[in-house]
């Protein structure tokens, strides 16, 4: 699973931001947990990476507001290191509303309205399992439990869904999954 799993990684359309590098330096610093920056170091490294930061810079000169902020944008790596991943949850984009996206798919911080697609992946967890939706949105005890809560892009704008889907700065060798 792991050998499959580094392999996704490493060849998907993922939009990595970056985001504590000097802006004139190809250094590729990356504020990420310390299993997954051995896993992923080489990523960084790569031209397409430097050319996420431009495009997120660009975003934002237009001023447009990209989330989740930044140090939360690796917020699923951080809360489930590497070694302890017993299950990836999928998701498209960060949620594009004020507030609502902090880095993991399907969640959102506590104090914020779970939406539409939490409450339907609750549902089905009451159906098929009859286990009750809590009365919050915040998934963050799954990630304790393996659950790695990823989205194929790990940024957008603020109202716009699936906004940085169609950037022109993903991996050019990248074959279909």
């Amino acid at each position: 699973f792991f050998t499959f799993f580094h392999s996704f990684l490493n060849r998907c359309n993922f939009i990595f931001l970056f985001w504590l590098c000097n802006r004139s330096s190809n250094c590729m610093s990356v504020a990420i947990e310390e299993s997954w920056k051995k896993e992923l170091h080489s990523e960084f490294e790569k031209p397409y990476f430097g050319k996420i930061k431009e495009f997120i810079v660009a975003e934002k000169a237009k001023g447009k507001t990209v989330f989740p902020p930044g140090p939360l944008i690796f917020n699923a790596f951080n809360l489930t290191p590497f070694q302890e991943v017993k299950v990836v949850i999928l998701g498209q984009d960060p949620y594009h509303g004020k507030g609502q996206a902090h880095g993991l798919s399907f969640s959102v911080p506590f104090g914020i309205t779970a939406p539409p697609s939490l409450k339907n992946i609750y549902k089905e967890l009451d159906s098929d399992l009859g286990l009750k939706a809590p009365n919050h949105g915040n998934l963050e005890a799954w990630t304790k439990q393996g659950v790695f809560l990823l989205n194929a892009f790990l940024t957008v704008n603020e109202g716009e869904p699936a906004s940085h889907k169609n950037a022109e700065i993903r991996r050019q060798d990248t074959p279909a999954l």
